[in-house]
Order: C-alpha cells, then structure tokens, then sequence
C-alpha cells in the first residue's frame, strides 16, 4: 500500500514539476510578447503621428501656384522646408521630389547636418538650441521620407553610393558611432528587438521573390502551339506584378524600421549626433542596429528564427489569439510613408492592405 502511495506521491510530484516548467515558459513567452507589443505600439505612434502631420498641412489652403485654372483654393501638398535659413523657405513639390536627383538630395542632406552640427554646440546648455536641433531634424527626415516613397530608385542609388567599406569594417565603423549615442538599456533593447522583426519580414519577403522566380519560365515552352506561349506570358505577367509588390513592400519595411528607430527609440540629441558622425553620408539605420545587436551579445551573422505561432494553453485547447501573428509579416509592413505621402511613385498605393498588425 504505501509502495503505491508513494508511487502516486512521486507521479504528483513529477506532474507539479511539468506544470511549474509549463508555467515558467509561459511567462517568459508572456514577458516577450508584452516587450513586442511596446515595439509595435511605437511603430503604431510613429504611424499616427505622420497621419497627423499631414492631416494637418491637408487644412492649409493656398492661393498661390497651386490653386487650379479657376482660382479656386485647393489643399498644399507642398513641403516646406523653413528651418535651415531663417527668414527664406524651400518650397519643394511632389513632382520635384519624383524628378530630383541623388546628388539634390545629399546637397540639402548635407546643409542640414552642417547645420545640425553648429547648433549641437550649444544643446547641453541651451533649451532653445536643442529645440531647434529637433525641428531641423523633423524637416530633414520629412524630406527624406517623402524623397525615399516618391522616388525609391534615386534613393537607393544614394544609399549604395555612399559606402564602399565590407561588411565587417561597416560594422567596426558603427560600433565606434554607437558609443557615442549613450542609449540606455532599454533603447537599446528596442532597436534589437526592431532589427528582428524586420530581417523576419525580409526574410519571408525574400523568399516568396525566389519562389516567383522560379515560376517564370526561361525558355520557350512551346514551338508548335501559340496558346503555351500565351499561358506563359500570362504566369509571368502574373509574377511581375507581384514581384513589384514585393519589392514595394521591402522598401516600405526599411522605411519602418528606419522611421521608428529615429523618430520613437532615439532621442532628438542622439539623432542629431548620429547624423553629424556619419556626414558626409547619411547614417546606415540597420548597421547602427547591427552594431547594437552586438553589443547586447547578438550573433548578427545569424538570421532570425521566421514568427513561430502563439503556442497552445496548458489545457490543449488553442488559444483564440493563437495564430494572429502568423496572419501578418512582422511589425513593420504597415507602411509609416504610407501615412506621409499616400502613393509610390506610380500613384499606387504603398501600403499593404493584407497584413495587419495585432497589439
């Protein structure tokens, strides 16, 4: 008898302890996703405050160049760039931005940082000086957004043209940058936490474009037959069309990324020290992450694990919530220059409308 107690005793034990190891997981996962759920709530409020800003320029009428043939007023969509020389205004459309240049841009980029710096002096003792520092940084990184959704090709070409260092030595260049940011713990632990789910959403991206590959055919499929040839331009058609959606959704996923650390992780001084260090270039957002990623311990060279669902509660029955997070592709596919500008460069929209974001 007390064999079989004691046999029941050990198998309660046993039960207690799977159950206390179950409850553990639990609240580790738990204290994951309430960390994830802050990320995207910051990426949420990166998104309504551009909505905002524009939903408030959309209010001013102009009479002057942009009103119609009538002289009827019509709402500006004009960015206006007021900051950088006091008392003159930059008056910058949507088509200019469409047409303008890398070598434009990184000349306005560039006065901007000069700028920044000369007034960065004064920050640590002047509360006027370090407002400035962020209405000039508010400005500067508008026009690059806008510049970066109107015009993704001009902006990428500015980007690749501005390094030429290997991978290794890019990272050694920002990890010395990063020392001079002073993040605190918990920044730090948000940029890390960004740079994951965007390399997941990358990923998923990436790998879909290798699928669409491989279903465009590279030779002739028929010589007999014209309605092979048909069916075969029609796939590839079909892939195309999705290949550019996946290429605007990459693009939009950096936007993000880039957005969020700037605007809501960082603050308005570190930005501002960020730029001055990588003039003359602009900074290289995912290398700064990359170069944090290792100072918390993080093996960059390894991609991260693709979103694993939700997992099922202790008692088998699923979670209602489970498999939400499978449903979209990381935080940063909800399009922030979506809220900016409203269209990509062939008047589409940017955003893409079937992934959403559950906070």
């Amino acid at each position: 008898m007390s064999v079989v107690l004691q046999s029941k005793v050990q198998g309660l034990h046993k039960e207690i302890s799977d159950l206390k190891a179950t409850v553990d997981n639990l609240q580790l996962e738990n204290g994951s996703l309430q960390s994830q759920n802050g990320i995207l709530q910051k990426v949420l409020a990166m998104r309504d405050e551009q909505i905002r800003v524009m939903q408030e320029s959309s209010k001013i009428l102009d009479t002057g160049p942009d009103a119609d043939g009538e002289g009827l007023m019509v709402p500006r969509t004009t960015l206006t760039l007021s900051e950088l020389h006091k008392g003159t205004e930059m008056r910058i459309t949507a088509d200019m931005l469409k047409k303008m240049t890398p070598e434009e841009v990184i000349k306005i980029w560039q006065d901007y940082v000069t700028e920044i710096s000369s007034v960065l002096v004064d920050a640590n003792v002047s509360s006027e000086a370090e407002a400035r520092i962020e209405r000039l940084i508010n400005e500067v990184c508008m026009l690059c957004m806008r510049f970066s959704v109107l015009n993704p090709v001009s902006c990428k070409i500015w980007t690749t043209r501005q390094y030429h260092l290997s991978e290794t030595e890019e990272l050694k260049r920002w990890q010395s940058v990063m020392t001079t940011l002073d993040m605190n713990k918990t920044q730090k632990q948000e940029i890390v936490a960004l740079r994951k789910m965007l390399l997941q959403k990358l990923q998923q991206l990436v790998e879909e474009r290798r699928q669409l590959n491989m279903t465009i055919q590279t030779t002739l499929p028929s010589s007999t037959v014209g309605h092979r040839i048909d069916l075969e331009y029609l796939k590839a058609n079909q892939a195309v069309v999705r290949l550019k959606e996946i290429l605007r959704s990459e693009h939009n996923a950096m936007l993000d990324f880039v957005g969020t650390v700037i605007k809501k992780v960082l603050k308005p001084i570190q930005v501002a020290r960020l730029m001055v260090q990588a003039y003359p270039s602009k900074p290289d957002v995912l290398a700064v992450a990359s170069a944090v990623a290792i100072d918390c311990g993080v093996d960059v060279m390894m991609l991260p694990e693709p979103l694993k669902p939700i997992p099922f509660l202790p008692s088998g029955e699923p979670n209602p919530e489970a498999n939400r997070l499978e449903d979209h592709m990381g935080p940063l596919s909800m399009g922030v220059c979506q809220s900016i500008v409203g269209a990509s460069e062939d008047g589409s929209s940017v955003q893409d409308n079937k992934q959403n974001i559950v906070v």
